[in-house]
């Protein structure tokens, strides 16, 4: 059998339904992808938690692409879609359930490639055998993806958190791989260094070394985590948040002229993503 996310195929079946014509491939072991053509139902039945329901809108979206529509159609729970080169590049997931500060864990969540309505690929997690099904953080799963640029996505969970992977669409097929060492903005003004998971002082370092500046804001110290990180040499930080998953927020400049938001989380702040800003627009790369 083949099993990812909460999709259970059989091994004949799915050789039969495989493209032969699109090569696909993983270099990591948390995120696999297969070559399919066939989307099972979800098992689950899109169960949503009674906590989640209120927030359904939010990881919920109806979805707009022929392959969208045909994953809800078979019971799944649509989070995004985007786009691989020409491809539709659609997240689902199995089922919401409730976590801490208006988040949802999300089941079983895997990404499905569509060509029109024709599903060519599926990126999954595999099993994990060892994981605590009542731990929400343990068994969270992909949640959504992102566009990058027309020929690169990033996958990240459902929970707050790093990017989990990048999917590349190369002349030679799809392939998962590692987040990108770093991404060019604003139509190449400007790099940004992949400080994903890294501690804010580590990463302001690297920031730094790619010619972003730290930008000090006028907000006064609220006596929490932003007043001792800027006692400790981290200026930029414009807020924290007391409570839940106890983001902050550190601002930047390039001297070419693009802004740069950083997000991170937990009480020792480690960085879970960034906002590029280029005369006005977000994630302008």
């Amino acid at each position: 059998m083949l099993v990812f996310g909460a999709l259970v195929v059989s091994q004949s079946a799915s050789a039969a339904a495989v493209p032969p014509d699109l090569k696909v491939d993983s270099t990591l072991r948390q995120v696999r992808i297969v070559a399919i053509s066939k989307l099972p139902p979800n098992p689950d039945g899109a169960r949503i938690d009674e906590y989640c329901s209120d927030l359904q809108p939010r990881f919920d979206i109806a979805p707009k692409t022929l392959g969208g529509r045909l994953a809800a159609k078979r019971g799944w729970i649509v989070t995004s879609e985007t786009k691989l080169g020409n491809y539709d590049a659609v997240t689902l997931i199995g089922a919401l359930d409730a976590a801490t500060s208006g988040t949802c864990g999300h089941r079983d969540g895997n990404l499905a490639i569509f060509e029109g309505s024709r599903l060519r690929a599926i990126a999954y997690e595999p099993s994990r055998t060892n994981s605590d099904p009542n731990d929400i953080v343990a068994s969270d799963s992909i949640g959504s993806a992102e566009q990058i640029d027309q020929g690169r996505i990033r996958l990240r969970w459902g929970l707050p958190g790093a990017p989990i992977a990048d999917v590349v669409l190369r002349k030679n097929g799809i392939h998962v791989e590692h987040t990108a060492k770093e991404d060019r903005v604003c139509e190449g003004a400007a790099l940004v260094p992949n400080i994903f998971a890294q501690d804010i002082r580590r990463a302001r370092t690297r920031l730094l070394a790619y010619g972003w500046r730290p930008v000090r804001p006028t907000e006064p110290l609220n006596g929490g985590t932003d007043e001792r990180l800027r006692r400790s040499g981290v200026t930029e930080v414009e807020i924290c948040s007391g409570t839940g998953y106890g983001y902050c927020v550190f601002n930047y400049r390039h001297a070419k002229g693009p802004k740069l938001v950083v997000t991170s989380a937990g009480d020792d702040p480690h960085v879970i993503d960034y906002d590029v800003r280029c005369g006005g627009s977000n994630k302008s790369m």
